[in-house]
């Protein structure tokens, strides 16, 4: 095993977590849609974690079952909870950036509506950032859940190590993170403007790259959350806007190492088709 490879299941010196735990405000952001029947899961997964100095702010996309409702009582028990409805159906991308902006958190955290974390995920990912100032964003593995809650399986994660980490830089390779895994610092969300808006699938893969790229990500081994298994994503639905999105996001990699101008997705899409 590599000395430098990351693992972070050991448990941490009592004076490091009292550190981690008093220190950093995390604004957690959770995008919902039609999430009435697993919302509270998830909230609850965040706030039983050990890490308590956070902000949670749930964007409701214009649900059409009980989710505003679900969120309204969630708002009732913890004042740390904030609800939000967006006035039109604007899609995840720009419903995490209208959070982004509202969140008033040092770090920012995303889990979707249907995912949960484990207690420890906040008090890791805030060490592995205290121990890397020079990694501006940081992820970990994850395991799956079947529609009853049950952890299944293993979802590996990439970069682990600082070699790969400089290899992303140098040669334009995509990490492999998902959203519910990324803690990032906000002022480079703010810097980089977020998600792409006219993205409808790949637009995670595209910020998440051009942070590991520019800024440093690194990945620990440990499944610190868990995803849950839907059936008809939008990425099974529009498989071909997702290979041409992971093109694009190829095509930029390559144009920041030269020093050109990025291209955005419809400029990528007129210029090659």
């Amino acid at each position: 095993m590599s000395a430098e490879r990351l693992y972070f299941g050991e448990q941490l010196p009592n004076h490091t977590l009292m550190q981690v735990m008093n220190s950093q405000k995390v604004s957690v952001i959770i995008p919902a849609f039609n999430a009435a029947d697993t919302l509270a899961e998830t909230v609850a997964s965040v706030l039983n974690g050990t890490h308590k100095n956070l902000e949670i702010l749930i964007v409701d996309d214009c649900s059409t079952d009980a989710t505003d409702k679900v969120a309204a009582k969630l708002v009732e028990q913890d004042s740390r909870i904030q609800y939000f409805r967006n006035s039109q159906n604007y899609g995840v991308s720009k419903s995490r950036n209208l959070m982004i902006y509202r969140a008033t958190g040092e770090y920012v955290a995303f889990i979707d509506s249907d995912d949960t974390w484990e207690p420890n995920k906040l008090e890791v990912c805030l060490k592995m950032l205290a121990d890397n100032p020079e990694v501006k964003a940081v992820a970990h593995a994850l395991r799956y859940l079947d529609k009853h809650g049950k952890k299944l399986s293993y979802i590996p994660t990439y970069p682990t190590t600082k070699a790969e980490m400089q290899a992303i830089k140098e040669t334009g390779e995509s990490p492999w993170v998902f959203p519910s895994s990324v803690v990032v610092d906000r002022s480079i969300l703010l810097k980089e403007g977020g998600f792409a808006e006219d993205w409808q699938v790949g637009e995670d893969t595209e910020l998440f790259t051009k942070l590991a790229q520019k800024y440093g990500l690194l990945a620990a081994t440990e499944p610190l959350g868990n995803y849950r298994i839907r059936g008809k994503s939008l990425t099974d639905k529009h498989w071909l806007k997702k290979r041409i999105a992971s093109e694009c996001v190829k095509e930029n990699q390559l144009r920041r190492l030269r020093g050109e101008k990025e291209l955005s997705l419809h400029e990528y899409e007129t210029v090659m088709f």
